[in-house]
């Protein structure tokens, strides 16, 4: 029987006192849920044990030992991810410092539980409290075989190609093409499912355009993903044309299409594409088509990023050209040593901000933020969305879980909105952050990106950028 999704994707919460004796009846909830999803008995098996440490460990250090207290349990599913969400408003402690500090009396610690989960999230909510999140994927990563691509036509026949919406028949062909150019490196992870792309489309996280040709055949396909950690933004991305239809402008006519998607269905404040930086082909389609120039990520794709048009293994740089779609008025805060850099970079783009002085937080406040880490990548993202008193400490023990879990880099989105924005600035640029740029447009704000390069060198002689990402 198919399993009914409900409304937001979230099944159910259990409110557990803070007595270790309930995690069993808790355990056995999220056994029963996960089975009805047809999670296999060993992950599941592996998301209890990981519930279980996350649990103990909030109980532990989070409460006094008489203190009667809550904790609040919940399950979500949404596309490939199934999610055990715990959320407390225990004392402040960032139970990730069991990792370095030899003290696992208590349970085996975040990375224990990061081995045990596909994926491992920490929040700080403020004065709302923190929340775990430990994700498993639903389905195995399909299988796949490289084809023998044709090579490109050379004929000047003219071909009339469809461009339509994802039809679901057409979910296992889009893949496989992704599969042919990319291998399993493609950094969207959900094209690879079939199914759970088609759902994710149906919900509106992404819209997906393809093209065919007269037969049928998938031709070509672009996509916008609908940002979560940035509401109100769309990344314009998972592109290919396959081999043989290169020479009929496939790609151009995909853009065009897509861009005015965006622009005029999607209730969009913006649109952004990130173009590699060691060839300057995706760099000029974001020229022709408006989308100026605003952040960079150095070291972002890993290792194993072997593309057709690629012939080494590195970890290569991108940037991220925007093309704004509303006028929005707001205000921001600006630390002046980078006002110069990020004015520069709005006026390009025709973006227009009020800018205001900082303002130190208040004594008492917390702080509003969340890391998250992907393991395929390396990378560890982290999002401020306003600094507290606190604030120090929980990006200090941040830092930490990033370096335990190996990434390689560490990116950081710092809300501008926030009137403490720039003194949260030089609190990372104490830390070796320097900054990138920014991504405005947010609904919840303008983000100041930076990045930490941990035990990175970045080879600048590998890049090959035009204007405006040269400078």
């Amino acid at each position: 029987m198919k399993e009914k999704r409900f409304a937001g994707d979230h099944i159910m919460t259990i409110r557990m006192v803070n007595d270790v004796q309930y995690i069993e009846a808790v355990l056995s909830a999220i056994s029963m849920v996960a089975k009805r999803f047809n999670l296999q008995d060993s992950e599941i098996g592996k998301l209890c044990i990981a519930t279980e440490e996350a649990i103990v460990n909030v109980i532990t250090h989070a409460f006094a030992v008489d203190e009667v207290a809550y904790l609040d349990i919940s399950l979500e599913v949404s596309g490939i991810n199934f999610s055990v969400i715990i959320a407390d408003k225990g004392k402040p402690y960032d139970f990730t410092s069991l990792a370095l500090s030899g003290e696992h009396l208590e349970g085996l610690g975040v990375r224990m539980m990061e081995g045990l989960t596909n994926k491992l999230e920490f929040k700080n909510l403020g004065a709302n409290g923190r929340e775990q999140h430990l994700i498993k994927h639903l389905v195995s990563l399909p299988e796949y075989k490289k084809r023998e691509q044709e090579a490109a036509t050379h004929t000047f026949e003219k071909i009339e190609f469809d461009f339509h919406p994802l039809r679901e028949e057409e979910t296992i062909e889009v893949a496989q093409c992704i599969y042919d150019e990319f291998g399993y490196t493609y950094l969207s992870e959900m094209i690879y499912y079939p199914q759970q792309f088609f759902e994710a489309c149906q919900r509106g996280e992404i819209y997906s355009l393809v093209a065919t040709a007269p037969d049928g055949e998938v031709a070509g396909h672009l996509a916008l993903t609908i940002t979560n950690d940035i509401p109100g933004l769309a990344e314009m991305g998972i592109g290919v044309v396959k081999r043989k239809f290169r020479k009929y402008s496939i790609m151009n006519n995909l853009t065009t299409r897509i861009i005015d998607i965006a622009r005029n269905e999607l209730n969009l404040n913006a649109m952004f594409a990130q173009p590699v930086l060691y060839h300057s082909i995706t760099q000029k389609m974001c020229n022709n088509y408006g989308l100026a120039a605003c952040s960079m990520v150095l070291h972002y794709t890993s290792d194993d990023f072997t593309p057709t048009f690629a012939a080494s293994k590195r970890r290569d740089s991108v940037g991220c050209g925007m093309l704004p779609f509303q006028s929005l008025e707001r205000t921001i805060h600006l630390h002046d040593e980078i006002l110069p850099m990020i004015t520069n970079v709005l006026n390009n783009m025709k973006v227009v901000r009020n800018l205001a002085p900082g303002v130190q937080p208040g004594e008492g406040s917390r702080t509003i933020a969340a890391l998250s880490i992907n393991k395929k990548m390396r990378i560890g993202k982290y999002m401020v969305e306003n600094m507290g008193a606190d604030f120090d400490d929980h990006f200090k023990h941040s830092l930490i879980t990033a370096k335990v879990e190996r990434c390689a880099i560490i990116e950081m989105y710092i809300n501008l909105s926030d009137p403490s924005a720039p003194y949260c600035y030089e609190s990372a640029k104490s830390e070796k952050f320097f900054c990138t740029g920014i991504i405005p447009q947010g609904v919840a704000g303008d983000y100041l990106t930076l990045e930490c390069l941990l035990n990175e060198v970045v080879d600048y002689d590998e890049m090959q950028t035009i204007e405006p990402f040269t400078t």
